[in-house]
């Protein structure tokens, strides 16, 4: 490919793949390898054997160390650490319980506290409240207004994600976008840079780095597809993901769905929505005939049970 990102090539071929596999499972095996990967990583990194970050974040008066513990990024964790408990919220459905939900908080704590990704923190205690209220949550999805709202969440996502890029305006630190960039670890501002320097495009082209960072930061899913990979790869991802979503509404996947709806809200806050390592929901473009006329799939599946 022109821009070099092989991962949205792997994204294109699960368009065209087809399995017979019971979704469930892969998705179970997929759990247990993150885990396992992301354990050996970590071990590696708090060992010595591999290098690991260690620094401060360095915001303001915000000095909160952080800790990759082995990852390239402290984000990358916390997009990993958030991946995981979504699947285990997707597989276990209506069997969570009160652990599951203790031992997701703290979870989500460690991580704010070690970690400190704040947007894979917000994502993930978004995903433990509409969990832990899931009664009122399948209330509100229910409402034809909601329906029409959810499965369009990429879509509505990415509108927001341009629009707060191209209307982004720098004040004195205390107005209402720089307090919301300030939160979002300036990731509006850098959007921003990125539209205003290189453009939608309808082909991939390069992208130049950050100011004098030296690094390519866009830490968007919606804008880097955009600016990076072309219109083309945008419109693509977005009309496979809402096609997505009208499915799992259709099939009453109700799990599915919350996972449908964080996923789209951290694709504001990542780029790496379209990696299947990331965003599990991608496995399901490669079972859309193996669940076309199945309209009650979830509600069948009882999820994975704990003895």
């Amino acid at each position: 490919m022109l821009s070099g990102e092989g991962t949205f090539l792997l994204f294109g071929l699960f368009m065209i793949g087809r399995t017979e596999i019971k979704l469930d499972r892969i998705i179970w095996w997929d759990f247990v390898a993150k885990i396992i990967s992301i354990v050996f990583v970590m071990l590696s990194g708090i060992g010595g054997i591999i290098p690991t970050l260690v620094e401060s974040r360095s915001f303001g008066s915000d000095l909160t160390l952080r800790h990759s513990m082995g990852f390239s990024h402290y984000n990358i964790l916390g997009a990993l650490v958030v991946s995981l408990i979504l699947e285990w919220i997707y597989l276990r459905k209506q069997n969570l319980n009160m652990v599951d939900f203790g031992w997701i908080a703290v979870i989500l704590l460690l991580m704010n506290h070690f970690v400190d990704s704040r947007t894979s923190f917000i994502v993930g205690i978004l995903a433990l409240i509409l969990t832990v209220f899931s009664k009122l949550t399948r209330k509100i999805l229910r409402l034809k207004l909601m329906k029409i709202i959810s499965v369009r969440a990429y879509i509505e996502a990415a509108f927001i994600s341009f629009f707060a890029a191209a209307h982004f305006l720098a004040g004195n630190g205390t107005g209402f976008w720089d307090r919301l960039n300030s939160m979002l670890s300036s990731r509006i501002s850098i959007a921003q840079f990125y539209l205003q320097n290189s453009g939608v495009r309808v082909l991939p082209k390069t992208l130049p780095q950050y100011l004098n960072t030296g690094l390519v930061v866009l830490d968007n899913t919606y804008v880097y597809l955009g600016v990076h990979l072309g219109i083309i790869a945008l419109v693509l991802f977005l009309l496979l993901m809402t096609t997505l979503g009208y499915r799992l509404l259709t099939q009453n996947n109700f799990y599915g769905m919350i996972v449908f709806i964080c996923f789209a809200i951290l694709g504001m806050m990542e780029s790496t929505l379209f990696y299947s390592s990331m965003n599990f929901l991608v496995i399901f473009l490669a079972t859309f005939d193996q669940r076309r006329n199945q309209a009650t799939y979830s509600e069948r599946n009882e999820g994975v049970t704990i003895n």
